[in-house]
């Protein structure tokens, strides 16, 4: 086993526990105690991060970890090769979209403060669904370029220990064209409009935004939008600049893939850091957990030293030397 293995392997572990741990834990808090405070819009949006973290989790790091125990080879199938490509491209749009509904929600409560925004449960299934909708675009036409008219390939990749495709050596220009233009609007287009939002956000909270639970709140849009775009820009900028040569350098492309794996499980992390509410209930609870064990442990103790001491009694009973008080010995005598 090599040390890029070895190194790849330990981060993979710790990718995947933060981001099951993690996103399990964002959603318990939100649903049954409600411990992130803001608008339900934004809640729910977060909640929908969580689950498409989850299934990035499960989808994606666990085949890679998978892969490397098996020395870089698919060990998989051919189906599950399928799921986890198409896949790829569910998770990165709908974390593109799902960023984008929380920015501009919080842009449009930044530019109508008086107006009241109260969201409905046909808002949060709005979000949902479009979110499902607009992350089956790509892979849906990725599926049938690779299944029906048979344009792109998809094959494993030992450097990014997962699958990917490539256009077939017969594919026409007009297949070229369509992906790289349906990629740039389901990638492009959303980020920009990220980075456009984010910058207004941010100037808001520097000029007009005089409390600070709504700076927080701006601050938490701003960290998650970052928490997802830097480490994927590595990866875009040196699959562009790389052209053909792309497969060659192993240790860089599996360098710029990995990275990618901090948006798995970054935002805990950043809710943790800038929601008050948040904080307080994941120290509570370690807390009490904490005092929790500390006096199981003090009733375990106790219990052992009365079984002791009863222990005690019975073997001077067993050798006639039970205790008895000081006057009925001064009687005796």
């Amino acid at each position: 086993m090599t040390a890029a293995n070895i190194v790849s392997q330990a981060w993979c572990h710790v990718s995947i526990i933060l981001g099951l741990t993690g996103n399990c834990f964002v959603l318990y808090s939100t649903i049954h105690h409600r411990a992130i405070k803001l608008d339900k819009l934004s809640v729910w949006i977060i909640q929908n991060l969580a689950v498409a973290d989850l299934a990035n989790t499960v989808l994606i790091l666990i085949p890679v970890i998978i892969s490397l125990y098996a020395e870089s080879e698919w060990v998989l199938g051919d189906t599950f090769c399928m799921v986890m490509f198409i896949y790829k491209y569910v998770g990165c749009v709908a974390n593109v979209i799902l960023i984008n509904a929380l920015a501009l929600n919080k842009t449009l409560r930044c530019l109508f403060p008086l107006r009241i925004l109260n969201s409905s449960r046909a808002q949060h299934v709005f979000v949902s669904v479009f979110t499902v909708l607009g992350a089956l675009i790509l892979p849906i036409w990725s599926y049938y370029g690779a299944c029906v008219q048979k344009f792109l390939l998809v094959e494993y990749s030992p450097s990014q220990c997962m699958c990917w495709s490539v256009f077939a050596p017969d594919a026409e220009s007009w297949h070229h064209t369509v992906g790289y233009f349906l990629a740039g609007i389901l990638n492009g287009l959303p980020c920009l409009a990220l980075c456009v939002m984010n910058t207004f956000l941010v100037g808001y909270a520097l000029k007009k935004s005089n409390t600070t639970v709504n700076k927080m709140n701006i601050v938490i849009v701003v960290m998650v939008t970052l928490s997802f775009l830097l480490p994927m820009l590595p990866y875009f900028v040196y699959y562009m600049v790389s052209g053909d040569s792309w497969a060659t350098h192993n240790d860089t492309v599996r360098f710029v893939t990995f990275i990618m794996f901090i948006s798995s499980w970054a935002n805990p992390p950043i809710y943790f850091l800038t929601n008050k509410s948040f904080r307080l209930f994941t120290t509570k609870l370690v807390r009490r957990n904490h005092v929790t064990n500390l006096s199981d442990s003090r009733v375990v103790m106790t219990v052992r030293k009365n079984q002791m001491k009863h222990s005690e009694t019975r073997v001077d009973v067993r050798f006639g030397a039970a205790p008895c008080s000081n006057t009925k010995l001064n009687e005796r005598f």
